[in-house]
């Protein structure tokens, strides 16, 4: 059978991963926001929570690009592939896909479930604009993708989802300039 792209309930393993960055970058991110507080003169939890995302992104861009999971998704035999080869992602496809992980969280992940709705493989933006797609194997082969398949009635509501969640980003930014 090969490769079954991962559903979006498989895909809980990102909460996990999220929980194992945050507390590595807490470990690291007060200190430095205490730190730099006290020497900018600012509240500590501005350098702290930048910390905190940065350790977050570059946790799943350190993990993903040595073989194409990470610690949650190698527990729930999860894999991250290049869409077009199955082979795992390149550095360069991780990095594109968390980058892009940082307008989901900005939109409180409606971008990104929206998009994943609306994709017949389940993909997030940074999935589909890094041309990759999270699997789950089912028998050791790798020589066939298949679709979750969402009906169409659920990826027209996911599509519905992405462009609410990204609204309050547009006015935002419409605001500032």
């Amino acid at each position: 059978m090969g490769l079954q792209a991962a559903s979006l309930v498989s895909r809980s393993a990102v909460m996990a991963d999220h929980l194992i960055a945050s507390i590595l970058g807490s470990l690291i991110g007060i200190p430095i926001g205490f730190g730099l507080a006290h020497t900018l003169s600012i509240p500590w939890p501005i350098p702290a929570g930048a910390t905190i995302i940065i350790a977050n992104i570059l946790y799943f861009i350190g993990f993903e690009s040595k073989d194409g999971t990470t610690p949650a998704k190698e527990r729930m035999d999860l894999k991250i592939v290049q869409k077009e080869t199955l082979e795992p992602i390149t550095p360069k496809a991780a990095l594109i896909r968390n980058v892009f992980r940082i307008l989901d969280f900005s939109t409180f992940y409606l971008t990104g479930i929206g998009t994943a709705f609306a994709s017949p493989f389940s993909q997030r933006l940074g999935d589909r604009i890094a041309g990759s797609v999270v699997v789950a194997e089912q028998d050791g082969t790798t020589d066939k993708l298949t679709p979750d398949q969402p009906d169409l009635q659920l990826r027209f509501v996911g599509w519905l989802i992405a462009v609410i969640g990204i609204l309050p980003l547009v006015g935002i930014i419409i605001t500032i300039i």
